[in-house]
């Protein structure tokens, strides 16, 4: 006790007797208990020995005890960052009590509740590469103030707590460090990228696209440090080991960059990187993938050994006309074989040099048209139009309504699609003369605007202009009509 329970006057060791001076008698003080790990380290303090079970530590002088005691009393306090170091009160038995309970803690299961105090301050620090900026005075006071070669243990577990946990770079800066306990598990970007074949743009590239590991740290002058895990380090060079850029892949597959595009934006190769959208990145995919296109099923895919007409599919691509997204589903009905195979077929073939049968291919082609493109002869198209029939085959023939020859060769056929844009493209001279109840050749007596076909343009049947000159064609036309009016 070191003070009265009655009067709470402070008791002085010298001068201490049974009674204080208000005389209350201190021998009828109530007494508490303290923990078991705080009476082991007061043991410890005492006896000069060091802590047994569980609590290895070397022998400590009680002068080292309480130097020790008083760091830790500096840490575990919440204004720890003072410039002194210094805890006020250290004299009261009320504050001593907190401060070993919390030596207690530290280093009761040697090390961990020393490792525990280091994350805490690695976890609140600021983001630095400087062990000195992060663990603040504990990394002087290990090193400096508590260099006594009894304080060793300290530095021991410093030095094993940085080699598991320290995200940031130790180097030959670091020259307080033992040599041999220095980390090897994490490298510069500069480092990274020389292990695994790359540049250190593309580490970062990786990182930034949550592909691995890192840490970066932004420097008040706006300078970037980052380190990367071993771990890290043999990702990335997996990932340049086994992935090409855009043109190699085209050359790899013998397909051209737009067919390979083609095949990114269906999702049948998904990038590691992708470039464009503002993002300077450069095209990083997957070889497994390219690997992969058009081998699925392959056993049971149905072939011909001796084929009367093999074809490639890069010569399909260059010869025929393929709508769109017609290549995606021709690799999707070579997956489930629905088109036949030529064997044999060496096996380090490009994927764009495989053969396959024109006729499974021309079979599955028209099969696919039908049920996706929605084609309709000329006579139908003029019909949903509303047009006359020589009227759908003069616009055909000037190029304004698009048709698909037939691989007989013997009719024209035009897509839904093309039905659509030709409705929102040209708007016929007819409709808009109904709206001033006149009649076509008045309409154009009326107005600048030069029609895109019709009888005095190329001698079609029909005039038809564009629909984005219609506003004004009917503007012009009406204040023709009004001056002619007056």
């Amino acid at each position: 006790m070191d003070s009265c329970p009655s009067c709470h006057r402070k008791q002085r060791i010298e001068n201490f007797c049974a009674r204080c001076t208000c005389g209350q008698a201190l021998s009828t003080s109530n007494i508490l208990q303290a923990p078991p790990e705080v009476i082991e380290l007061q043991r410890a303090f005492i006896t000069g020995r060091g802590l047994t079970e569980g609590l290895d530590l070397p022998r400590l002088t009680p002068s080292n005890w309480i130097r020790l005691l008083e760091k830790i009393a500096a840490f575990t306090e919440s204004s720890h960052k003072r410039k002194t170091g210094q805890v006020a009160g250290l004299h009261n038995l009320s504050t001593t009590i907190t401060v070993v309970q919390q030596a207690s803690k530290i280093l009761n299961t040697w090390p961990k509740g020393f490792h525990a105090l280091l994350q805490d301050l690695q976890e609140k620090g600021t983001a630095s590469f400087s062990l000195q900026k992060t663990f603040g005075r504990l990394y002087h006071w290990l090193y400096v103030d508590l260099h006594d070669p009894e304080f060793l243990f300290l530095r021991d577990a410093f030095d094993t707590y940085v080699n598991e946990h320290w995200w940031g770079l130790v180097c030959r800066r670091n020259r307080r460090l033992q040599n041999n306990q220095r980390p090897k598990h994490r490298a510069s970007i500069g480092m990274a990228a020389n292990a695994s074949g790359t540049t250190p743009t593309r580490v970062k590239q990786l990182h930034l696209a949550g592909l691995i590991e890192a840490k970066n740290v932004i420097h008040p002058s706006g300078r970037q440090s980052w380190s990367v895990p071993i771990t890290s380090v043999a990702e990335v060079c997996e990932l340049a080991r086994h992935s090409v850029d855009l043109r190699s892949a085209a050359a790899y597959l013998a397909l051209p960059r737009c067919r390979v595009r083609e095949l990114i934006s269906a999702g049948m190769i998904h990038p590691h990187l992708s470039a464009g959208d503002g993002i300077s990145y450069s095209w990083m995919l997957p070889r497994s993938e390219l690997d992969g296109l058009g081998t699925a099923n392959i056993q049971s895919a149905p072939t011909e050994s001796q084929p009367s007409d093999p074809i490639t599919i890069l010569h399909a691509l260059k010869s025929w006309r393929l709508e769109p997204g017609a290549f995606t589903a021709l690799i999707r009905a070579l997956n489930a074989g629905k088109i036949t195979r030529i064997v044999p077929t060496p096996a380090n073939t490009p994927f764009g040099k495989t053969e396959l049968s024109i006729k499974s291919l021309r079979e599955w082609l028209e099969n696919w048209r039908k049920e996706h493109l929605l084609s309709m002869s000329i006579s139908d198209a003029a019909k949903i139009l509303g047009l006359k029939e020589q009227v759908a085959y003069d616009l055909v023939d000037a190029g304004l309504l698009s048709a698909r020859m037939e691989r007989s060769g013997h009719a024209r056929r035009i897509s839904n699609v093309e039905i659509s844009r030709f409705k929102e493209t040209y708007v016929a001279a007819s409709d808009l003369s109904k709206m001033l109840n006149t009649s076509s050749r008045g309409l154009i007596a009326r107005t600048q605007i030069t029609p895109v076909t019709g009888p005095k343009v190329d001698g079609k049947r029909q005039y038809f202009f564009k629909r984005s000159d219609s506003e004004l064609i009917l503007s012009q036309a009406s204040r023709s009509a009004s001056i002619l009016a007056l």
